[in-house]
């Protein structure tokens, strides 16, 4: 089975050009310049209905700081039941407490997805923990499917400890600047997907994914 590529769409026109490239799997979310935050009910919508791959929302309530208030926290468990409502396939969403470790809360938002048939993926949040493989115990443990992380691009060697700690327990999706000109080293050492938003510039308005990029990625995991 080849390599998947996940596009991290942040305009429903990002979706709309994903499907006709025939990518499998898209997060999509707003406000490319901060990392990705909740998109609005009605561009869920949207993108839900020009796009038939498996769709993640990122559920996020704003950019800046992983720590959240208890407001932030009850407008992301209310977003939940929604985005399952909407026919969204999974979550994506991350948080810490002030130690620099995952908020417990995650565990019961966690479970509140579960009910809601969704799944649920560890967003980059994960990268600023203390320590990376406490968090994927954590993770692991909570009922996450999957963790998207980008440690492999300040050190392959530590996103290869944390896959080979992972195996079989939970999915690790490796991100973080991946492009075509260096996707295939992530392939080569053995991750079986990958997740790029394939943006040449995050100002550009709307942020649209490159075709020659995204295209060139596509053809890559093919191989693998």
């Amino acid at each position: 089975m080849p390599a998947l590529l996940e596009l991290a769409c942040f305009d429903p026109q990002a979706a709309a050009l994903a499907e006709s490239w025939g990518v499998a799997r898209i997060e999509f979310c707003a406000e490319a310049l901060e990392g990705g935050t909740s998109p609005s009910a009605k561009d869920v919508d949207r993108v839900r209905g020009s796009y038939s791959g498996s769709l993640g929302v990122m559920l996020r309530p704003r950019g800046g700081s992983f720590i959240y208030s208890d407001q932030e926290w009850s407008a992301m468990r209310n977003e939940v039941q929604r985005l399952a409502n909407q026919g969204v396939d999974f979550i994506v969403v991350g948080a810490l407490n002030k130690t620099n470790r995952l908020d417990e809360r995650l565990n019961e938002l966690s479970m509140l997805a579960a009910s809601a048939g969704l799944k649920r993926v560890l967003h980059r949040a994960f990268d600023a923990t203390a320590d990376p493989l406490e968090a994927m115990e954590q993770a692991v443990e909570w009922g996450f499917d999957r963790i998207l992380t980008g440690l492999g691009a300040t050190t392959i060697e530590t996103l290869q400890a944390l896959k080979q700690a992972a195996a079989g327990r939970i999915e690790v999706l490796a991100g973080g600047g991946i492009r075509a000109h260096n996707a295939q080293r992530y392939l080569e050492a053995g991750y079986d997907q990958i997740h790029s938003a394939a943006l040449l510039d995050y100002r550009e308005e709307p942020p649209l994914p490159n075709r020659a990029e995204t295209l060139a990625m596509l053809d890559l995991c093919r191989r693998y």
